[in-house]
């Protein structure tokens, strides 16, 4: 079992309630005179429920983002061929960093540098050009521990530090609790008229039906009432002996009121987060704290009721019970609520008292009003923008017009269960290490049940060589595979199943797609032919991992307004999300970046000078990776094609940005700069983006007879990107029904887009 979220949720409820706490004090001290000590002691509340809640609840009207840093980074589908979410909407994606030592060095432009430099002076500071001498690389023995597998044993020993804190703390109080019954035990109640005719008083000026029992205690040094079930009031036998009346009905008045609160059952809450915060001084503090405005509050409501004591006469029990309470026995440590609490906290007691008025209507509004805003403050985090919904929220959320989706078999628990681990945050580090024992690693670090086909042990000349950050493992799992030139994964009979591309075995669901709201999109005498289309788009567009339609028991078959499929369960997410987006014609809401694609988006912005000839693509990417500080990473597919050609890079750029390097490189080698998984990759298969265009302004604007969407298909084949409709497959163009789908690379569909916007625009005037 993994300990990290626990570690997590210790160390981000830590210093959350370290805010609480300062806001809670810093409200009671600048609203000292407002604030009744009822609403003081209330607001310690909120901490302790802040200590209780494993997570906070989110709301887009919140008004701090708490839960900010946690969010989950979202899944990224980028690699899939056709895939509703695609390059441009993850343009940058999650990072990744090579360890590799650099060998072509980057470095910040300077005129000077580079003029010594051609003068051939050595300059320390100067961008160094390419050096095919430098160290070998290490083995993957030699490679550190990745930080997360670190992280994971630290919280290990941590996290079972803090157990045995806790359970320290709380023998602690069971000890103490044994211990005062044993000493108690045999005690009779005390049966005095004078002592039970005040208790019957106090009770009536309380409105406390019930009384509890009087004991006398030998062992205590100040009135307290204990036990939750028969809650008893126990008495120092030498100070029931000397009080007066008067002293008498003060100090039975102040514990039934807290009686008549339960604050025993307070006391006895504070024990269970006592021991679970153990180490943190700031709860400690919170704690005591709670416990003095606690007694505070109980003296004003003592104050407050009927017949109440006049202040002067009840500061003065108080302090002859103090008095008692230093020659007295030390008090056993267990749940009670007793008259004296903290004698350092007395003076500001004595002062509430001897100046006590009461409450007026203002105050009491204002506490409540402050009670509910700090609350809501603290205890509700905004809503984070990091992670987008699942694909068939998001077009729910949309609009109104849904796909509805019958799913005679329910997902498995255990394919939501894995889902869950792959979507937590994982920071993954290979140094020139087998895929084999990679996916050890993996396996260990993401708390997952992993299988390798054995077709796999054939390929251990495949090494990664990577360092990703700020991803989740279901990211950190895709670039393994993608690194590897061969692999793929899937979900399968309850574990996580590596294997070659093609071969892998899946497991599958059914799902009935009732697409009615499609076909009325069609001509009537059509529905027919509109529901095979739909089907074949189906196919064209998703399907998980590549090529999956053709695999074994997947079906996809269309029938009287259904579309029946049987597909893993990424697919069918796939399907619902494409069948929502061709229903509402390509709509769906926009996705504000995440933090790993800011991170990204910035880092291109950067400025360097890059100085290299000759040299190796993967030494070039490498030094520009450890020069910029962005992870830079080249596909085997582009390995293999430049190896084969001997390409070598040449290029002296001087102060200009990563991301006008980067399309030099792509110029050059003919591969393509993309986003994914944590990378930037070079690879010889860009990301393609489905996108959805209406036309049926134009059509509508247009004669019957015109076939305005063949026009359209035609004009944007010879005028964008001619040649790539042919030389990759993946690159299509189908119009349907008043909607093109175009499935292309991001910087096609801005000409595509242009292309039809200034057609809209010509046919306009």
């Amino acid at each position: 079992m993994s300990l990290e979220p626990v570690m997590d949720w210790l160390l981000r409820t830590s210093w959350q309630i370290v805010v609480l706490v300062a806001v809670v004090l810093a409200l009671q001290f600048g609203l000292r005179r407002w604030l009744t000590p009822k609403m003081r002691y209330a607001l310690w509340f909120l901490v302790l429920l802040r200590l209780c809640m494993p997570a906070l609840p989110e709301s887009s009207m919140a008004l701090v983002a708490w839960s900010g840093a946690q969010a989950t980074v979202p899944s990224d589908t980028a690699s899939i061929p056709g895939s509703v979410d695609a390059w441009a909407r993850t343009r940058m994606g999650s990072s990744t960093s090579m360890a590799r030592p650099p060998r072509t060095i980057v470095g910040e432009s300077d005129e000077a540098q580079a003029l010594g430099e051609r003068a051939g002076k050595p300059n320390p500071e100067s961008p160094v050009r390419a050096n095919r001498d430098t160290a070998p690389r290490p083995k993957s023995a030699d490679v550190p521990l990745a930080s997360t597998l670190i992280w994971k044993r630290t919280s290990t020993w941590l996290v079972g530090v803090w157990v045995l804190g806790a359970l320290i703390t709380l023998a602690r109080a069971i000890s103490g609790e044994v211990a005062f019954r044993r000493l108690h035990s045999g005690s009779e109640p005390v049966e005095d008229a004078r002592v039970r005719g005040i208790l019957n008083e106090a009770a009536g000026y309380l409105g406390v039906a019930a009384r509890p029992e009087i004991h006398i205690s030998e062992h205590l040094r100040s009135p307290a009432l204990h036990g939750l079930v028969r809650p008893r009031l126990w008495m120092p036998r030498n100070a029931l002996e000397r009080m007066d009346d008067d002293s008498l009905r003060h100090v039975l008045l102040h514990e039934l009121s807290h009686y008549k609160h339960r604050d025993l059952w307070t006391a006895a809450l504070l024990l269970p987060i006592t021991a679970l915060w153990w180490f943190h001084p700031v709860v400690r503090l919170a704690i005591a704290r709670m416990r003095v405005d606690q007694e505070a509050a109980r003296d004003h409501e003592v104050l407050s009721v009927a017949s109440s004591p006049a202040p002067l006469a009840y500061a003065r029990t108080l302090i002859a019970l103090l008095e008692d309470d230093r020659r007295g026995p030390p008090s056993l440590s267990v749940p009670q609520a007793a008259f004296l609490i903290g004698g350092h906290d007395l003076r500001r007691r004595i002062e509430m008292i001897t100046e006590f008025r009461r409450p007026k209507r203002a105050h009491r509004v204002l506490g409540v009003g402050l009670l509910g805003t700090v609350a809501w403050a603290t205890l509700v985090s905004a809503g984070s923008h990091e992670a987008p919904p699942p694909n068939s929220e998001r077009s729910a959320a949309l609009s109104q017009n849904t796909i509805q989706v019958e799913r005679p078999e329910p997902v498995p628990a255990w394919v939501t269960a894995l889902n869950l681990k792959l979507d937590r945050p994982l920071n993954a580090s290979f140094q020139d290490m087998p895929l084999s024992e990679a996916l050890i690693w993996f396996r260990e670090a993401a708390d997952v049940d992993l299988v390798v086909d054995p077709e796999c042990s054939g390929y251990e000349n495949s090494e990664l060589h990577f360092d990703v950050r700020d991803t989740t493992a279901r990211q950190v799992l895709n670039l393994m595979c993608e690194m590897s030139g061969f692999a793929r994964w899937t979900l399968h009979r309850e574990a996580i199943y590596v294997g070659p591309e093609g071969e892998l075995s899946m497991s599958t669901s059914l799902a009935f797609y009732k697409v009615a709201p499609l076909l009325d999109m069609g001509p009537d005498g059509r529905r027919g032919n509109w529901l095979s289309d739909i089907a074949t788009l189906v196919q064209d567009y998703t399907g998980e991992p590549l090529h999956s339609w053709d695999y074994t028991g997947v079906i996809m078959e269309p029938w009287n307004e259904l579309l029946m499929v049987r597909h893993n369960e990424a697919t069918h997410e796939q399907v619902e999300a494409f069948l929502n987006r061709l229903l509402n014609r390509g709509s769906e809401p926009a996705r504000s970046p995440s933090r790993w694609e800011t991170r990204l988006a910035e880092a291109m912005l950067q400025t360097k000078t890059l100085v290299c000839e000759g040299e190796r693509i993967e030494d070039v990417l490498s030094a520009l990776s450890a020069g910029t500080g962005v992870p830079i990473l080249i596909s085997p597919d582009v390995l293999e094609e430049i190896h084969q050609d001997e390409v070598t890079i040449s290029l002296q750029l001087k102060d200009k940005s990563l991301r006008v390097i980067l399309d030099w490189i792509e110029e050059i080698t003919g591969a393509s700069v993309t986003m994914r998984n944590g990378a930037i990759l070079l690879t010889m298969r860009p990301d393609m983006r489905l996108e959805f265009y209406d036309i049926r302004d134009l059509i509508e604007s247009q004669p019957e007879e015109v076939d305005v969407e063949e026009m359209i298909e035609v004009l944007i084949r010879d005028n964008v990107a001619v040649q790539s409709w042919d030389m990759d497959p993946r690159c299509s163009i189908h119009p349907t029904h008043g909607t093109i789908l175009v499935n292309q690379t991001p910087e096609v569909h801005a000409e595509v887009s242009n292309l039809i916007e200034s057609l809209r625009r010509a046919l306009q005037r």
